[in-house]
Formats: C-alpha cells, sequence, structure tokens
C-alpha cells in the first residue's frame, strides 16, 4: 500500500452507483479505468473501427484508379473525334471550289 496515492474524484452519481453495485470497488474500477485510458494498445472498437476504415481507403483508391482509366479512355475518344471532325472540315475544303459573295449575287439577281 506504500506506493498508491490519495486522490479525490467527482464522478457523476449514477456512474458512483453502478460501480458500487458491481463486483468492483472504487479504488479498483478508477484504477481499471485509468489503466484503460492510459493504455498504448487499442481497445477491440477501436481496432475494428481502423481496420473498417482501412479497407474503406483502399476501397476508395482502386475506385479512384478505375476513374482515372476511364477518364484518360473518354479523353482519348473526344481526341479521335475532334481529329476526324477536322479531318472531314479539311477534305470538304478542298473538295468544293471556294464560291465568293458575288456568285450568290449573282444568283438572286438573275432570278
Amino acid at each position: 500500500m506504500t506506493d498508491r496515492k490519495r486522490i479525490n474524484v467527482y464522478i457523476p452519481l449514477e456512474l458512483y452507483v453502478k460501480v458500487t453495485q458491481s463486483e468492483y470497488n472504487l479504488t479498483d474500477a478508477i484504477v481499471k479505468g485509468l489503466d484503460i485510458v492510459l493504455s498504448d494498445k487499442p481497445n477491440n472498437n477501436e481496432s475494428v473501427n481502423i481496420q473498417l476504415y482501412e479497407d474503406r481507403i483502399k476501397d476508395l483508391q482502386i475506385h479512384n484508379e478505375t476513374l482515372k482509366t476511364e477518364l484518360q479512355t473518354i479523353q482519348n475518344m473526344y481526341n479521335n473525334y475532334m481529329l476526324q471532325v477536322q479531318t472531314i472540315i479539311n477534305q470538304r475544303a478542298l473538295e468544293e471550289p471556294k464560291k465568293s459573295i458575288w456568285d450568290a449575287w449573282k444568283f438572286w439577281r438573275n432570278k
């Protein structure tokens, strides 16, 4: 008993009633609670939550990579489409003779 320190604490009345009705005395309950709070290892609930978060992170990283590849595919399709449109515009420009505004004027004047 010489390696102990006396402390005074205020705890909620409900907690006091629960502890006195349990198998622990107040000293043992307080020591056990302080050990849990100060322990370096997480309790089961925390380790389960950490595992769930790590799994969620992995799933989101995989989904992120999938979205990146889909974006790249869509960008390639867009670039190919624009190249085809530009090629068609250039072909039509070369095939059709240049019409001047005077050709349209002659058409309306002859009517």
